[in-house]
This record gives structure tokens, sequence and C-alpha cells, in this order.
């Protein structure tokens, strides 16, 4: 476990649609992180990990929606630009836009909407050990700054 966990900085939180209340950690273990994300991957609910370190770093908070087999992961951000402020999974490959999914009751480019649930373990991995994300912002876009 890094300093900044040591320190009660590192949170998450999560519910799934067969759960009656949130379930929250201060200072997770990797296993906490897994189940949760294995329990919304299965039956629907959120996940959020966050930062709430002062000088957190340029992630501080992780968000995952999921429908069961399906989610979306939005970050929020520490930029000094307002519109820089949140950032949005999308595919790794340049695929053309094919449509729309309907994601509760909004429709959300497909490119948004992941069915791999390595993806999530990815992500929420490297947050977890750096509090932080490096490698996997890769795939991460601006609201403001769309695939075409």
């Amino acid at each position: 476990m890094n300093d900044l966990t040591k320190e009660g900085l590192l949170h998450l939180s999560y519910k799934s649609d067969v759960d009656r209340s949130v379930c929250k950690t201060a200072n997770p273990d990797w296993l906490p992180i897994e189940e949760g994300m294995n329990k919304i991957f299965q039956h629907g609910g959120f996940l959020k990990l966050e930062n709430r370190a002062a000088n957190s770093g340029y992630i501080y908070h992780i968000g995952i929606d999921s429908l069961g087999g399906q989610f979306r992961i939005v970050l929020l951000t520490n930029s000094d630009d307002p519109q820089n402020d949140i950032m949005e999974w999308w595919e790794p490959e340049d695929l053309p836009f094919r449509g729309k999914t309907l994601f509760g009751d909004d429709a959300w480019d497909n490119r948004t909407v992941c069915t791999d649930i390595s993806t999530a373990y990815k992500i929420l991995k490297e947050y977890h050990a750096k509090m932080d994300l490096i490698e996997n912002l890769e795939n991460m876009r601006y609201t403001w700054n769309k695939k075409p």
C-alpha cells in the first residue's frame, strides 16, 4: 500500500442494484475494489474511487456506472481549464461513429460504453497503486474533445 492510502486519503464507495446500501471503505486494498467492480458489472450500479488528498494527482475521482454487463467510466480532473474538468473513456481504436447506445435514460456514443471488465480493472489498479492515472489516460478524452 502506498503512503497516501495510509493517511486515509483514498476512498471507495459502490452499490450494486442488489445491495441495500452503499458500501464504503477508506484506504481499501485491491480486493474490495475488485469485489465492488465485479458486483456492479454483474448486477448494475455504481463505483467511485477518489483521492481526497489536498495535493492529489491530476485525476482525483473515478466514477463507473454500470447497467450490468456494460459500463461507462468518467474521470474528474484537477485541471485549471474548466473545459478539461471531465474526461470519459473511449474505445482505443479509431473506429468511425456507429451509432448510439441507450445507457439508462441517455443515448451515448457506442464508443464510450465498455463491455470488457478488464478495462475497468486496469484503470482501477493503476489508480489504486499510483493515486493518479498515467498509462491509462491514453483512452480518455475530455468531454469537449469527442472523437468524430
